[in-house]
C-alpha cells in the first residue's frame, strides 16, 4: 500500500502536467477536457472514445485532453456513475410524474446483472445482450440522469481546468512548455 501511493502520486501529477503543458489555448483545452467529462457520464459504453473525438473536432477542442478526461469512466467506475446517473434521472422523471421503473426494479436487474454467469465474460456475446436488455428496462432515467450529470461535470471541469491552466502560465511564464522538452 506504501508503494503504491507515490506512483499514484506520480501519475496524477504527470496527467496534470500534461494537460497543462500542452500547446493550445486555455479555452480548447478546457472545452476538451469539458466535453471528455461530458462523453463519460453518458451511458454509451464501448464509445466514449468515438464521441468525444467527434465531438472534440464539431467544437474545435484539444481532442488529447478529452481522450485523457475520459477515462474518469473506467472498468472501476462505470457501474456507479451509471447507478448515480439512474438515481438522478429517476428524480427528474418523478418531478414530471413519469415513472419507467422503480428502483426495486433497478436493484433486481442490478442484481441479475451481477450474478449471471454470463457477465464473467466481457467478451461474451451474452454478455452485451443481456447488458443491451438491461439499459432498455432503465434508459429513460440513465440517459436523462447521466446527460445531466455529464452536463454539470462538463461545465465544472470546463472552468476548473481554464481557471487552473490560465493561474499556472501566468505564474509560470516561462515553463509553459517546459514538460515537452
Amino acid at each position: 500500500m506504501r508503494r503504491s501511493r507515490p506512483i499514484l502520486h506520480k501519475l496524477v501529477r504527470s496527467i496534470k502536467l500534461r494537460v497543462i503543458h500542452i500547446q493550445d489555448s486555455p479555452h480548447r483545452i478546457a472545452l476538451g477536457v469539458g466535453i471528455g467529462f461530458f462523453t463519460a457520464f453518458s451511458p454509451a459504453l464501448g464509445f466514449h472514445l468515438i464521441l468525444a473525438l467527434l465531438m472534440s473536432f464539431i467544437f474545435r477542442a484539444n481532442k488529447f485532453a478529452a481522450l485523457l478526461s475520459i477515462w474518469v469512466n473506467n472498468p472501476l467506475t462505470f457501474v456507479p456513475i451509471l447507478y448515480i446517473g439512474y438515481l438522478a434521472g429517476s428524480v427528474v422523471t418523478s418531478l414530471f410524474g413519469v415513472h419507467v421503473t422503480g428502483e426495486a426494479d433497478f436493484k433486481t436487474l442490478l442484481a441479475n446483472f451481477q450474478s449471471s454467469s454470463e457477465f464473467t465474460s466481457f467478451y461474451h456475446p451474452d454478455f452485451w445482450k443481456q447488458l443491451f436488455d438491461f439499459f432498455l428496462r432503465v434508459g429513460v432515467e440513465l440517459w436523462i440522469g447521466c446527460t445531466i450529470l455529464g452536463v454539470v461535470l462538463g461545465c465544472c471541469g470546463y472552468i476548473l481546468t481554464s481557471r487552473v491552466i490560465c493561474w499556472y502560465r501566468r505564474k509560470y511564464p516561462r515553463r509553459r512548455y517546459m514538460a515537452w522538452q
